[in-house]
């Protein structure tokens, strides 16, 4: 009899057992992307509504949870105690094929499905799997035409956030003027104003030469070294590294940002 509950009780994806019926339910939303708690703000769903409550307090800005050293505010204690580790340089978690160890447990397990190429994460629409229940989330919205984040100031709407946040950049900046014609891309060559100096003489302007060109692309940029960081979305190049889940980026500034969720 035992053994017939801890059957019904396995999850037929990737295996693990739950206590009951209704645990194993609840689980099934990771590998299906089901997420039928939905924020009212963002649109951004969740499996629990304990999550959606939790992912509530991102929008109020409320951190009760604060580090004595850094001072770094958090939404849970769960995220404090990871983020102390960090102070205190711990690593528990260790993988037993290459040894490389983390600060979290979560960070080990997907570290160590790399080892054994195990995906559990199956979409249900094609043949894509994955590690990562949050990769999955993102992949079945390329299967939908359902555009939840939308511009305030445009109607613009796209499926994904960082894409929203980088339409919204574009309303704080000001149309580079280029051989009569507005434009917000840097070309080899654009027209600057220079301001009255303090004899009060008008204002001028001057023709600013970008000597770096892209010789795939033909884009050009002041500093050589803009240009290489451009080049490598030519080559797919990503030199940076995530010391916690081995995540690589084409520019250090991604890195440091990336690093900031596993604290």
């Amino acid at each position: 009899m035992a053994a017939a509950n801890k059957k019904c009780a396995q999850c037929e994806v990737c295996g693990k057992v739950l206590s009951c019926t209704s645990a194993l339910n609840l689980h099934r939303r990771i590998h299906t992307g089901d997420r039928p708690f939905k924020c009212n703000t963002c649109g951004k769903g969740f499996i629990r509504k304990a999550f959606l409550q939790t992912h509530h307090l991102t929008h109020t800005g409320e951190k009760p949870f604060t580090c004595a050293k850094c001072g770094r505010g958090f939404t849970v204690n769960c995220n404090l105690v990871k983020h102390m580790r960090i102070h205190k340089g711990q690593t528990p978690f260790v993988c037993d094929t290459c040894g490389k160890a983390f600060t979290d447990k979560g960070n080990l397990t997907i570290h160590t499905k790399r080892h054994a190429k195990e995906k559990p994460y199956q979409c249900n629409i094609c043949k894509y799997s994955c590690t990562q229940s949050s990769a999955l989330s993102r992949h079945l919205k390329t299967h939908t035409e359902d555009k939840e984040f939308e511009c305030a100031k445009c109607g613009f709407a796209t499926k994904w956030k960082n894409s929203l946040q980088k339409h919204q950049r574009t309303h704080s900046k000001s149309p580079i003027s280029v051989s009569g014609r507005s434009s917000t891309h840097r070309k080899s060559v654009k027209t600057a104003t220079i301001p009255a100096g303090k004899g009060g003489k008008k204002p001028t302007t001057r023709r600013i030469k970008r000597p770096h060109k892209c010789a795939v692309c033909g884009k050009a940029f002041l500093k050589k070294n803009r240009l290489d960081v451009h080049v490598r979305k030519h080559t797919g190049e990503k030199p940076h590294q995530c010391v916690v889940c081995d995540r690589r980026f084409r520019r250090a500034r991604q890195l440091e940002e990336h690093l900031f969720g596993h604290i």
